[in-house]
């Protein structure tokens, strides 16, 4: 990202340390309140914790996000520094208050961190101290926090079952109707983005290079010289690029966009016969109502998984025929054809990052060959008031790679050298850009950037997202060639459904979600 593309620098309009507590069906219908344990030697901290302190039901427990102070570093000098009568342990405690939420509350669980014995701790009174892990005094700040969000979600895990009232949750939830809300002047307050987050006015274009795929894969030494050091450029800075002379029917495109633009023409009560499931992927989703209560995104999606291996080639059609009726058939045959030129696509793609990284040609190719992969239509309706919104919330894709087609309205986002700068559509490319697994793939090489979607008041905005994943059963590791004295590992071994299960059930996708990640596989692993 620039000069500041590195992981661990965090963009101004990113609240920073902060993290999202586990989402998690058996905490249903009980109050919790987070309340700050702080120590008199930094009064600042105290203060800051003090009025991080708030309550909260239970159903919007995985949208709950703290605030944490930043903490002094290893060279500076606390005006009443930690000893062993008095070590400076900050963190936060967890009281649940039953339901109703006046009945008498209990502590569920306590997350602390000492200063003086550098250890982590997560102490349950129900399971004693349940998670306790150490970290370096040059990583105060942001690692400590990841690691005790790690271990809460653990702890989380492993409570005891609590009552669960779904008429309760059911009065709580949010129904987004695009057909009626795109017309209000005045928007839920579960859509207003905090001021930090909230779109600018006429941010300025990222000029992202154009790669002639066709002339790299058909042997042309000018055009593949050329197409690599392109590509190679942009993924070592932001990871965005975009791609021309594709291949992909322009026929099979106009299709795709005419039959996105029929579904999101439905009624909501038929886009409902194909709803998203709480923890699921696939399926309807109009905004994340049912899963987060607060930050939502203004769009409606439709997603579907698809599969290139031999015996699956008619699994999106069948997929949406029976969620849908007979009638969509050659809905699903469109998205069907669809998918696999993405399949195609993005192979080509893999052989061109490959060569770019100085691995065999052929690596990412293989990888991938077999790809278990998400397609996903986004539908961004107008909204009376886009200066206060967003379509899709600042992140990092969490999978390979992403292959998006635009229509031609704007509003794509990508963070670079401190500052949003926009993408402009362009009906003839497609905009592609790396996700955490390939940046775990590529040992941190080439970089998965944070981005965002905006919307505005007048045209609706669709898109389509083919995120390429691997195969199931394959280890997300990089290459030989990338690891060296020089070039240490940096991420653990790991699966694609193990990251997707940790994004929909216990993370909100972010810029640092494959940090945390990683933090999290560590500590299972021990």
């Amino acid at each position: 990202m620039g000069s500041s593309g590195k992981r661990g620098q965090l963009p101004t309009s990113v609240v920073p340390n902060q993290h999202t507590l586990p989402r998690t069906g058996r905490l249903y219908g009980t109050y919790y309140t987070l309340n700050a344990i702080p120590h008199p030697s930094l009064s600042t901290t105290s203060k800051h914790l003090e009025r991080s302190c708030v309550q909260f039901p239970a159903y919007s427990l995985g949208e709950l996000s703290l605030r944490l102070p930043a903490y002094p570093s290893s060279s500076q000098s606390l005006s009443r520094g930690p000893t062993r009568e008095h070590p400076l342990s900050l963190g936060v405690k967890v009281l649940a208050h039953g339901h109703p939420p006046r009945a008498a509350p209990r502590v569920l669980l306590t997350l602390r961190f000492s200063l003086l014995d550098l250890r982590c701790s997560l102490v349950s009174p129900s399971h004693g101290l349940v998670k306790e892990a150490g970290t370096a005094l040059d990583h105060l700040g942001l690692k400590i926090y990841q690691t005790l969000h790690a271990m809460a979600i653990d702890c989380v895990s492993s409570i005891p079952s609590m009552p669960h009232h779904p008429k309760d949750e059911q009065q709580q939830q949010l129904v987004f109707d695009a057909s009626v809300l795109k017309h209000q002047s005045h928007i839920p307050t579960q859509f207003i983005w905090p001021d930090h987050e909230q779109p600018c006015a006429n941010p300025p274009e990222l000029h992202v290079p154009l790669i002639d795929l066709g002339g790299f894969l058909s042997g042309d030494p000018l055009a593949a010289a050329e197409a690599l050091r392109l590509v190679g450029e942009a993924c070592r800075q932001h990871g965005f690029f975009l791609v021309a002379n594709h291949g992909v029917d322009a026929t099979l495109l106009a299709d795709a966009h005419k039959y996105m633009d029929d579904f999101f023409e439905l009624p909501l009560c038929d886009k409902q016969r194909a709803q998203r499931k709480l923890g699921e992927y696939c399926g309807y989703a109009s905004s994340f109502t049912g899963r987060f209560s607060s930050k939502l995104p203004w769009k409606e999606t439709l997603s579907f998984r698809y599969s290139a291996q031999t015996d699956t080639s008619t699994m999106v059609e069948h997929y949406l025929v029976n969620k849908m009726g007979d009638e969509f058939r050659q809905f699903g045959s469109v998205y069907q054809n669809y998918c696999e030129a993405m399949s195609r696509l993005s192979l080509g793609i893999m052989e061109l990052l490959a060569v770019s990284l100085g691995v065999d040609r052929a690596h990412f190719r293989e990888f991938f060959r077999e790809n278990d992969s998400i397609m996903r239509l986004n539908y961004y309706p107008p909204c009376q008031k886009p200066d206060l919104t967003l379509g899709t919330g600042p992140h990092c894709d969490p999978t390979s790679l992403t292959i998006l087609h635009q229509d031609r309205v704007g509003g794509l986002q990508v963070f670079v050298d401190n500052e949003w700068r926009s993408i402009s559509p362009n009906f003839d490319t497609f905009v592609v850009n790396i996700g955490d697994t390939f940046m775990a793939l590529s040992n941190g090489v080439y970089k998965s950037c944070l981005h965002r979607a905006v919307v505005n008041s007048r045209t609706p905005r669709k898109s389509l997202a083919f995120f390429l994943c691997p195969k199931s059963d394959k280890v997300v590791t990089p290459p030989a060639e990338l690891v060296n004295t020089y070039s240490p590992r940096i991420y653990p071994d790991f699966t694609w459904p193990m990251l997707l299960e940790f994004t929909q059930k216990h993370y909100r996708a972010d810029m640092n979600t494959l940090q945390v990640f990683s933090d999290w596989v560590q500590q299972r692993n021990h």
